[in-house]
């Protein structure tokens, strides 16, 4: 496995004495282990952002480029609507800590969000429109509306 970075470090030997080559990866099967355990446990990074593109590429809403913002009292929370007939609303936390903000969603009103990726409902968007959402920091949400 070829590093992709070229690094002028000087190793140490298990002996403790200098080596200009890094200490070799246990190996899985032929794959680092740490790859190896990547592929196979459910929270690894690399399983996450697997599911992130399966779900993007199955949801035609988030493949159309074109996106409606919608207002938010809170200008660290960024929240969008992109989709034409199917609908997902976007939001994202920009700050470091967990954040409210209020939701201008009135053309949705009466509708329940569900969150595309694990699929929970959330409260129905009242009759007026302003809905009300806590998001951790740097968080997201995607939902059908």
């Amino acid at each position: 496995m070829r590093s992709c970075m070229v690094t002028t470090t000087t190793w140490l030997s298990q002996t403790g004495s200098p080596t200009s080559s890094p200490p070799r990866p246990a190996c899985h099967f032929g794959l680092p282990s740490g790859i190896a355990n990547a592929c196979t446990s459910p929270s690894s990074l690399l399983q996450t952002i697997t599911r992130l593109l399966e779900t993007r590429r199955g949801c035609p809403a988030l493949i159309n480029p074109e996106f409606r913002i919608v207002r938010s009292s809170n200008p660290a929370v960024l929240a969008f609507v992109r989709g034409d007939g199917d609908r997902v609303l976007c939001l994202f936390n920009f700050a470091q800590h967990t954040q409210t903000t209020t939701l201008s969603l009135a053309d949705y009103a009466e509708t329940v969000p569900r969150e595309l990726l694990g699929g929970a409902e959330f409260p129905r968007v009242p009759a007026g429109g302003d809905y009300e959402i806590g998001i951790i920091g740097h968080g997201f949400f995607w939902f059908t509306v």
